[in-house]
C-alpha cells in the first residue's frame, strides 16, 4: 500500500506544504486561502532577493516558511506573527523531517536512528551547516553545530528571530522518535546559536532495556 520506502522517502512539495499551512492558518486568520495564494504567487520574487551565496537548493527548502512569516509580519502584531509562524513550522517541519528519518517506513530503533542521522548529515538540510566535536558510544551521541545555515539564511533576509522556531523542530522530532526511551537535549537552555551561543549543542541518548 505504501508508495514510499526508507530509501525513497516522502517528498513534501508545494501542494503538500500548502495543505498543512492552510490547515493551521484556517484556525487563526480570516481568508487563509487568499493569503496562501498570495504567498505562492509572490514567492518567486522573494527567492530572487535572497543573496546568491545561499545555496539555491537550500533556498527552495526554506524560502516558503520564511516568506509566510514575512507576510504575516506585514499584517499582524510582531509577537502574534512569530507565534503563528511557529505554529505552522512545527507540523510542516515535523512532517518533512519525519520523512527524512523514515518514521513510517522503518522500525524506530536506536540503530536505525543513527543510520538516518548519518544520512541526514550527507543529504539533509544540515549538510549546509558545519558540525564538529562529535562523540559517540553505544547509547549516546553528541555533536556541535558551529555554523547553522538556517540561521545564516534567516539573518540575511532580516528575520533571525525565526531561527528558534526551527530549533524547536529538533526537540519535536528527536524526542518523539522513541518516546520515553530515546531523549534529546542541548545540555542547557541557551546552547544554540540563535540564543547567542557560539554553537548549537546536540545530545542524543537511549535507554537500553534490560
Amino acid at each position: 500500500m505504501l508508495k514510499t520506502t526508507a530509501d525513497n522517502p516522502a517528498r513534501f512539495g508545494t501542494l503538500s506544504k500548502g495543505l498543512i499551512c492552510y490547515a493551521v492558518l484556517s484556525e487563526y486568520v480570516h481568508h487563509p486561502l487568499t493569503f496562501l495564494v498570495g504567498t505562492a504567487l509572490t514567492l518567486p520574487g522573494f527567492k530572487k532577493t535572497v543573496p546568491e551565496d545561499v545555496p539555491r537548493e537550500f533556498v527552495e527548502l526554506f524560502a516558503f516558511p520564511a516568506w509566510i512569516y514575512l507576510r504575516l509580519k506585514q499584517r499582524l502584531d510582531p509577537d502574534k506573527a512569530l507565534a503563528l509562524a511557529r505554529a505552522i513550522i512545527l507540523p510542516l517541519g515535523t512532517a518533512a523531517y519525519g520523512a527524512e528519518f523514515g518514521v513510517v517506513e522503518a522500525p524506530r530503533t536506536w540503530t536505525n536512528f543513527m543510520v538516518f542521522l548519518d544520512r541526514s548529515f550527507q543529504r539533509g538540510a544540515i549538510r549546509w551547516s558545519k558540525v564538529e566535536g562529535e562523540e559517540r558510544t553505544d547509547t549516546t551521541r553528541s555533536y556541535r553545530c558551529v555554523s547553522c545555515m538556517i540561521h545564516v539564511f534567516l539573518s540575511k533576509v532580516g528575520i533571525p528571530e525565526l531561527t528558534e522556531s526551527f530549533c524547536s523542530l529538533d526537540n519535536a522530532l528527536y524526542n518523539s522518535y522513541m518516546p520515553n526511551q530515546m531523549t534529546f537535549d542541548r545540555g542547557g537552555p541557551a546552547n544554540t546559536i540563535a540564543k547567542g551561543n557560539p554553537f548549537c549543542q546536540f545530545n542524543h541518548a537511549v535507554q537500553v532495556t534490560p
